[in-house]
């Protein structure tokens, strides 16, 4: 397994929970920094979409923060929807956190294809409801611990973590609840189309079977991994598709982006992308791509 580049997280590791706190408060660019949408709304039935939606830029694992929104992709599954043949496809989008881009992009599909995986890394969450606080567990580690009135991330700071170590510890002598860290919407699809699925995968890792298309959303970028690590889970992908198939792969920095290949023997291909083009363009169509085993 290949983590991030390393190192804690440098962001003050706590923030006011904005549904604790009165909207006064909140209005401005102050109020704005001070204030997170709570992260402990995914462990509630009745959370809409777009609460969801929220509470995941307030979830960090592994490196990575679980960032999307419906929309942030349009561009780029665009490229895929005008140059590949999608009719009986099988689709596996990596990095699709909690399922927003994959509602839209099979909103989009229609009937064309054959199989969707939606895949992510982290899936699966624990919870923990106690004295309060909601404790969010991810491999045996607290990673939220969230209040009425703050939010905490414990992995972010060694301090944070011996500050809270009473709650996680007391937490996780109890009972847990594991959630399903996908939207309603993507939870919604998966009960009645048999053709979505969802697994937890590392992009470093080859799949189980060749696919036709590979979409990799806001993942493989230069500030989560070095450009040696990228290589490693490009060479995966590569041998995760079939022959001639297509990665895509989407960005949205200020606006979406995305650059569209096709598996060549001994790497990729460029056929399509927008303007601005993905953040590793060049690295993926770098000449000597594929050499090393996986």
């Amino acid at each position: 397994m290949i983590t991030g580049r390393g190192g804690r997280d440098k962001r003050v590791p706590f923030r006011l929970a904005a549904d604790g706190w009165p909207a006064t408060l909140q209005r401005g660019g102050a109020g704005q920094r001070l204030f997170v949408d709570n992260p402990a709304i995914i462990t509630e039935p009745g959370a809409t979409w777009q609460q969801f939606e929220r509470a995941m830029f307030n979830i960090h694992l592994g490196g990575t923060a679980k960032i999307t929104w419906r929309g942030r992709q349009t561009a780029a599954d665009q490229l895929l929807l005008d140059h590949v043949p999608l009719d009986g496809a099988r689709i596996v989008e990596m990095g699709a956190s909690d399922g927003s881009t994959a509602v839209d992009l099979i909103g989009r599909l229609g009937d064309r294809f054959a199989s969707y995986l939606i895949t992510d890394r982290f899936v699966r969450i624990e919870a923990v409801k106690y004295g309060g606080w909601t404790i969010l567990f991810r491999d045996g580690l607290g990673v939220v611990v969230a209040g009425r009135r703050v939010v905490a991330w414990p992995q972010m700071a060694s301090w944070m973590a011996k500050a809270l170590a009473p709650i996680l510890a007391a937490a996780a002598r109890r009972p847990r609840t594991e959630i399903l860290m996908l939207n309603p919407d993507a939870r919604a699809i998966l009960d009645r189309d048999p053709r979505v699925t969802w697994a937890e995968h590392d992009v470093f890792v080859p799949l189980a079977e060749p696919v036709d298309v590979i979409k990799v959303g806001n993942l493989l970028r230069p500030v989560y991994f070095t450009d040696d690590q990228i290589r490693v889970a490009l060479r995966a992908i590569h041998a995760s598709l079939a022959e001639s198939g297509h990665l895509l792969v989407a960005d949205h920095l200020r606006e979406s982006a995305g650059s569209l290949f096709r598996r060549t023997e001994n790497g990729f291909e460029s056929v399509a992308l927008t303007e601005p083009r993905s953040e590793i363009h060049d690295l993926v169509v770098q000449p000597g791509l594929i050499g090393d085993p996986v």
